[in-house]
């Protein structure tokens, strides 16, 4: 079947027909160019996006409609048509506006774009929360025809491995996610993946596949699907050196491409207050388009969340979004997006205050979220060789020491507060002494030697900051006659004074 010809609910009659790749309808006998994508709507409304036609099926025969429309399709080399083998029903695909869209013996089901195939010939559309079982004799085929839909609607990329080993074809998963077949056998999801010359890289999944000879082509097509997924951002380069896309690379690793073009994988990232990012271990830097460089911060940022490079997080009266991530050395936090400096200091309080010493700034952590912040942002520090992590040896808790002030340092259980301290005393036997605090924490035998060098030097550094300021004292507003200087900086929702505070700071002012 090559045609159809059926009337409308309007009375117009509607004639359809397949050529090569397209279908070509014609209405009262009045022909339309030809066209990729039929959107069905529930109530028996079919729109054609592509020549701006909407037409209505008589309700009684919309199932039967839709059905003709997709076999249409199929006859076209648009659509596919499979039974599903635990229902024993008839499920055809075809290309919407928004996706694909599938009917079960003609009743209606919503768009889709994400496609999860699973090793039991199983596909879910996690969008729409249905999901059929493919015939086992043609799964292969039926999975790659409908990667290929998903490639022509937009959300699918596909190429040739250029070693011979098949033509590999990837897919949406769901949010966070991709995935890939070759010749149609499946690979679990993924996330991430780094480009190498002309390879790329899937490290969750231990495979490689070489790009062909334009191998630009296929990354950019590649980078399109993880931007879709969340995996990725994209813009263009505020000085005009290119198109920029940032991507997942591994646990703890990120890459960027110029043009399709990869540059190394980094875990350091820099914000200037002039909107360039600097890659501190790769020797790279961007500008970012001024215009958006807030927004682009922010996504930055989150792909560095992704790959535990960074840590986000809502103010406790959730109006403020915070996120930190590993600079060079250092760490630097944004608020919804806004540049500030880099930070070597943090102080925990016990009531869930996060205080900044260097930026006078404090930021209030949501209650039940407080001992699990605590946790990520000290792991953060610690990449940046600003905290040092290990398990006591007795009581087998998790104790993190970061730098919390000039010549001050904090320790963490579990996540679990403890005020700061000045001196740490480290034994030769694995010992370490609180003085301050009358604590003592045991540290684990065969990491005695490293974990000792590791927490002289963070002493090292906490003290570093104070010689600085001292240096440094001379070039800081000086006291006036009338009382001196007072200053207070604060982000919003971070800090309450009780009333006899509001008023001590009032008469100051």
């Amino acid at each position: 079947m090559n045609r159809v010809l059926f009337q409308l609910l309007d009375g117009r009659q509607l004639q359809v027909k397949a050529l090569g790749g397209r279908l070509q309808c014609a209405l009262d006998n009045a022909w339309q160019p030809a066209f990729l994508k039929m959107t069905f709507i529930e109530d028996g409304t079919v729109e054609l996006p592509e020549i701006h036609q909407t037409v209505r099926l008589i309700d009684q025969e919309a199932d039967r409609r839709r059905m003709e429309l997709q076999e249409l399709a199929c006859f076209a080399g648009i659509a596919v048509k499979f039974q599903e083998v635990r229902s024993g029903a008839e499920i055809r695909v075809s290309i919407a506006a928004e996706g694909l869209q599938y009917t079960c013996n003609g009743k209606w089901r919503p768009q889709f774009k994400h496609l999860d195939f699973h090793a039991d010939d199983v596909v879910v559309f996690p969008e729409i929360h249905h999901s059929a079982k493919l015939p086992e004799t043609s799964a292969g085929d039926v999975r790659a025809t409908l990667q290929a839909l998903a490639a022509i609607a937009g959300y699918g990329a596909d190429f040739p491995e250029a070693r011979g080993k098949g033509c590999l074809r990837m897919t949406l998963a769901g949010l966070q996610r991709l995935q890939y077949t070759v010749d149609g056998q499946v690979r679990p999801p993924f996330s991430n993946m780094y480009f190498q010359e002309d390879f790329v890289h899937f490290p969750e999944l231990g495979t490689t596949a070489k790009l062909p000879q334009k191998a630009f082509c296929a990354r950019l097509a590649i980078q399109k699907l993880a931007c879709m997924a969340s995996l990725g951002l994209h813009f263009e380069e505020a000085r005009g050196h290119g198109h920029i896309c940032v991507t997942c690379a591994d646990d703890r690793l990120l890459q960027y491409t110029v043009d399709g073009i990869p540059r190394p994988t980094f875990q350091q990232m820099v914000f200037l207050q002039d909107d360039m990012v600097d890659f501190p271990d790769i020797g790279t830097s961007i500008q970012l388009p001024h215009s958006c460089a807030n927004e682009l911060r922010a996504q930055l940022q989150d792909l560095a969340c992704r790959v535990h490079l960074g840590v986000r997080f809502q103010t406790a009266r959730g109006n403020r979004m915070i996120r930190f991530h590993l600079g060079h050395q250092n760490l630097q936090y944004t608020v919804d997006g806004l540049w500030r400096p880099t930070i070597l200091q943090m102080t925990f309080h016990e009531n869930g205050l996060l205080n900044i010493p260097e930026l006078n700034k404090t930021v209030t952590m949501a209650g039940k979220e407080v001992e699990g912040l605590r946790i990520l942002l000290q792991e953060l520090a610690a990449l940046a060789g600003l905290c040092v992590c290990f398990v006591e040896a007795r009581c087998k808790d998790c104790i993190r020491i970061s730098i919390a002030g000039d010549n001050l340092l904090q320790y963490t259980v579990n996540g679990s507060w403890r005020p700061c301290f000045t001196d740490l005393d480290i034994h030769e036997d694995g010992w370490v002494d609180f003085p301050d605090l009358g604590r003592k924490a045991q540290l684990p035998f065969d990491q005695v030697y490293t974990l000792r060098s590791q927490l002289r030097e963070l002493q090292r550094r906490s003290r570093e900051r104070e010689e600085d300021t001292e240096a440094s004292e001379t070039s800081r507003p000086q006291p006036e006659a009338n009382g001196g200087a007072r200053w207070l900086v604060v982000d919003a929702d971070s800090v309450q004074l009780t009333a006899e505070e509001s008023d001590q700071f009032a008469s100051a002012l």
